[in-house]
C-alpha cells in the first residue's frame, strides 16, 4: 500500500511496508490525546483507535494495518500520515517535530506549536511569498556527524480552514475536504516543494493568537529553548512507552544549543496577519544574513 501523492518507483523503492492483516489487541497501556489507546510489546507498538482500526508499528520499516468495519481510506490514512508516522520516526530514532517548515536560501524556517496555533495558515502565506514548503504538520529532524541539524520533506500538502484559504488567497485552488474536520481542507503544495533535507537556520515556537496579545518575538535560551522543543516533539508519549525518552531530551538539548530558537507571540485577526508575517520574514532573513556573513 501507498499512501495518497507518495512516489514509488523502481529507482525509489518505498522503505516503509504498509499491510493489512490481523493485529491482536493488546492491554491499553495508555492512552493518548483521548482516542489513541497505545500498547508496546516485543513484537511492536500497537495504536488502536476506536471505530478506525488497529494499527502494529515494528522496527521503524513496518506497519500493519486491521481496519473496524466500515472505516474509510481517509480515516486509515489520517492515522497512517499522522500519529501511525510519528512512531515509525521514534523508532528511527528521528526526532519529529510538530511544525510546518519552508525553505530560504537553502535552509530550513521551522514553525512549531500545538495545533490551531497558525502553523499552516503562516506556511501557506510565506509559501505566497515564493518560499517553498518542506512539509506540513510534522518534520523529522536528524543530526549530521558535526552535530549539524537538518530538515526533512514530509507530507506534500497544506490543511487550512476555510477562512483561512480565502484569506491566503487560495480559495480558487484545487482542495479535498477533510470529513472529520468540517470547513478544513486539504491543499497540495506547489510543484516546487522541496524534496531533499535541508539544514535548519530557525525553529519559531508559535503561541496560540489572542485578542489582547501583543505582537512579539523573543529568543529563547537553555532550559527555556529545550521546553519549547520538547513541548514540540510529535507524540511524545509514544516514544516514551517505546523507551525513546532518553534520546529524545539528549536530541532536544543537542537542538536548542545549536538551533537558535524563537517564541513568538501573536495578535488575534487577520487584519494584523500580513503585517506580523512579515516582520517574521524580516527576523529570519536577519538570522540568515548572519549565517552567511564571513
Amino acid at each position: 500500500m501507498t499512501l495518497r501523492s507518495a512516489q514509488v518507483t523502481p529507482q525509489r523503492p518505498a522503505d516503509v511496508r504498509i499491510a493489512f492483516a490481523a493485529v491482536p489487541p493488546q492491554p491499553c497501556m495508555e492512552t493518548v490525546n483521548d482516542d489513541l489507546d497505545v500498547a508496546w510489546s516485543t513484537e511492536g507498538l500497537t495504536i488502536s483507535v476506536e471505530e478506525v482500526g488497529r494499527f502494529r508499528v515494528s522496527n521503524g520499516d513496518t506497519v500493519i494495518v486491521d481496519p473496524w468495519p466500515g472505516a474509510t481510506p481517509a480515516e486509515i490514512d489520517l492515522y497512517l500520515a499522522g500519529s501511525v508516522m510519528g512512531a515509525v520516526l521514534h523508532q528511527r530514532g528521528m526526532l519529529p517535530l510538530h511544525c510546518n517548515a519552508f525553505a530560504c536560501d537553502g535552509r530550513a524556517i521551522l514553525l512549531c506549536g500545538d495545533s490551531g496555533a497558525g502553523k499552516s495558515t503562516l506556511a501557506a502565506w510565506f509559501e505566497s511569498r515564493g518560499y517553498p514548503l518542506l512539509t506540513d504538520d510534522v518534520c523529522a529532524v536528524t543530526f549530521t556527524r558535526e552535530g549539524h541539524a537538518v530538515g526533512h520533506p514530509g507530507m506534500p500538502r497544506l490543511r487550512l480552514w476555510d477562512d483561512a484559504r480565502h484569506a491566503m488567497g487560495r480559495s480558487k485552488a484545487p482542495v479535498s475536504s477533510i470529513p472529520w474536520a468540517e470547513g478544513k481542507f486539504e491543499i497540495e503544495m506547489h510543484a516546487d516543494r522541496v524534496r531533499a533535507e535541508l539544514p535548519i537556520a530557525a525553529i519559531y515556537h508559535l503561541l496560540p493568537a489572542e485578542p489582547d496579545n501583543h505582537f512579539g518575538i523573543a529568543g529563547l535560551h537553555g532550559l527555556g529553548a529545550v521546553d519549547a522543543i520538547t513541548a514540540s516533539i510529535y507524540r511524545r508519549r509514544i516514544a516514551d512507552l517505546a523507551g525513546g525518552a532518553r534520546r529524545y531530551l539528549r536530541e532536544a538539548v543537542e537542538l536548542a544549543s545549536s538551533t537558535p530558537v524563537f517564541r513568538i507571540s501573536r495578535t488575534w485577526g487577520f487584519e494584523h496577519f500580513s503585517a506580523q508575517s512579515r516582520q517574521i520574514e524580516t527576523h529570519f532573513k536577519s538570522i540568515l544574513n548572519e549565517i552567511s556573513s564571513p
